[in-house]
């Protein structure tokens, strides 16, 4: 998808309410960016998503001793 296209969506989320929305160049700019979020966080979840996993995003979040909220962690409730 072009950066244009791109850039559109990520207008229509603001349109729609999604107050910071962020578009990267690359997988490893956003990795960047998701590591510099975590600075002032305790813990970050993800609720399922297999694109976070293939960015290695909560093994990012574990890597900086982050408590993780993952759907697909094992002894995860998936009920509540």
């Amino acid at each position: 998808m072009s950066t244009e296209r791109l850039n559109q969506l990520a207008d229509r989320f603001k349109q729609r309410g999604f107050g910071n929305v962020k578009v990267f160049s690359t997988r490893e700019k956003l990795r960047q960016a998701f590591d510099k979020e975590l600075a002032g966080l305790s813990s970050a979840g993800f609720g399922g998503s297999v694109t976070t996993r293939e960015l290695g995003l909560p093994a990012i979040a574990h890597e900086r001793g982050k408590i993780v909220w993952d759907h697909w962690e094992p002894g995860t409730d998936k009920e509540t």
